[in-house]
């Protein structure tokens, strides 16, 4: 999850073509278990952005990404971690800060059911 402040925006996952530099992007940790399909993220808006002069796909206020893991069979009762980062350039309509590295951590209990 993502909150901006008032005025500020960051980009779609999956910008318009001609905007992929500003594209946000997220990165694992290696971990056990299996990423299914792609990143999600909520509907991007189009935002008119003073500071490249275009219209952009992108998000304002609270933004969440999410993504589906397949657990493997194999795996014993307990609490697992998974680490990455969110790499996100936020803008207002006058400028663009510099793209900047978002750790995050989240624990994933595993619980076998007979």
């Amino acid at each position: 999850s993502v909150i901006l402040e008032e005025g500020w925006h960051i980009y779609s996952l999956s910008p318009f073509a001609r905007n992929k530099m500003l594209e946000t992007k997220v990165f694992m940790d290696k971990n056990v278990f299996k990423g299914q399909d792609a990143w999600k993220e909520p509907k991007p808006i189009l935002i008119k952005d003073g500071a490249v002069g275009e219209i952009v796909k992108g998000h304002k206020g609270s933004i969440e990404f999410s993504r589906t893991y397949l657990v493997p069979n194999n795996l014993n009762d307990n609490n697992y971690s998974l680490k990455g980062k969110l790499v996100v350039r936020a803008c207002n309509n006058k400028v663009c800060g510099l793209p900047q590295e978002l750790p995050f951590h989240s624990v994933i209990q595993v619980k076998k059911y007979p």
